[in-house]
């Protein structure tokens, strides 16, 4: 099912992806995610927060890279960014090593940034501090892209 979705959304435009699974034991599910990855016409794509859900975060992560995303989605745990902080600057540290982009997101505060890109991580999904509400708050986008810029 989800090896024809790609397709259809493929189909209507779509050119970038995000997943990620687990498989029973707690680990990246490898098979379902190939399969999945071998849909996306060579699109770019992240492997999401799953890793965060895993039983060792540092195997996950290995195992995800090992899948060739653009893009790992961590918060270094999955009780968030502020748990997680030790874990980032770990990945921080493997990202150019494992030849894939960090992506710091799961209750990402703007107070984390300084200390995050210190690390070296340069990619951000603001996620909820974006939102007022439901909906995208253009104030908060523009705080956001400020500390970014600065």
């Amino acid at each position: 099912m989800l090896r024809r979705r790609v397709g259809e959304l493929l189909d209507v435009g779509a050119r970038q992806f995000v997943l990620g699974f687990l498989d029973a034991h707690g680990q990246v599910d490898v098979g379902a995610t190939r399969a999945v990855v071998a849909e996306l016409a060579g699109c770019p794509w992240t492997f999401h927060r799953a890793v965060d859900h895993a039983e060792q975060l540092r195997m996950a992560w290995n195992q995800a890279v090992s899948l060739g995303p653009d893009t790992v989605l961590t918060a270094g745990s999955p009780d968030g960014v502020d748990e997680g902080l030790a874990h980032l600057r770990e990945l921080a540290a493997a990202q150019d090593v494992d030849g894939v982009e960090l992506l710091v997101g799961g209750g990402l505060r703007q107070e984390h940034v300084p200390d995050l890109r210190a690390a070296g991580v340069g990619a951000f999904h603001i996620g909820s501090g974006a939102r007022a509400s439901t909906s995208v708050a253009a104030d908060r986008v523009r705080s956001w892209r400020a500390l970014l810029d600065s």
